[in-house]
């Protein structure tokens, strides 16, 4: 994969927390609402050659996802939290295919009335096709690269 320059601005800034560079973009083709020096927090190691700047890892917003128990793949959990301001922050955990651990930072305000709307968010997006298990933590560890890895799955696949 390289940088295509004629589409961004690209820029490498030193990552803070370790290896890897933060990418930094700014847009060169959407007039109409650009996107200056934007932080895509991803982290991504490269290098310079005759045809450019190639990306040999990025850490960033791979297309995370879980596993139900019939084997169908499901992304975009974002959308659980959409509504749910009450959820400090939050972390999927998937041991194995057809189950997970959500777990969940609560903001100030959180009651149960909020794990009840997390719930219907699950199941309206899961089904009945997945355990699930609500794990009330205080914080959420980061990766070395102080990223917060928002789906971590232990299932192997063949």
């Amino acid at each position: 994969m390289f940088v295509v320059e004629d589409i961004a601005a690209v820029e490498f800034i030193e990552n803070p927390y370790g290896d890897g560079s933060k990418i930094i973009g700014t847009t060169l083709t959407n007039y109409a609402m650009p996107f200056l020096r934007y932080d895509t927090n991803d982290i991504a190691t490269f290098r310079e050659t005759p045809e450019g700047r190639q990306i040999l890892t990025i850490d960033g917003r791979s297309e995370d996802y879980i596993i139900l128990k019939d084997g169908s793949k499901v992304g975009r959990l974002d959308h659980i939290f959409k509504e749910l301001l009450a959820v400090k922050e939050a972390q999927i955990v998937q041991p194995k295919a057809g189950e997970a651990i959500f777990n969940i930072v609560r903001g100030e305000n959180y009651t149960d009335i909020h794990e009840q709307q997390l719930l219907k968010e699950i199941y309206q997006r899961l089904g009945d096709k997945i355990e699930i298990k609500l794990n009330y933590v205080s914080s959420i560890s980061r990766t070395q690269n102080g990223k917060l890895r928002f789906v971590i799955s232990k299932v192997k696949e063949n």
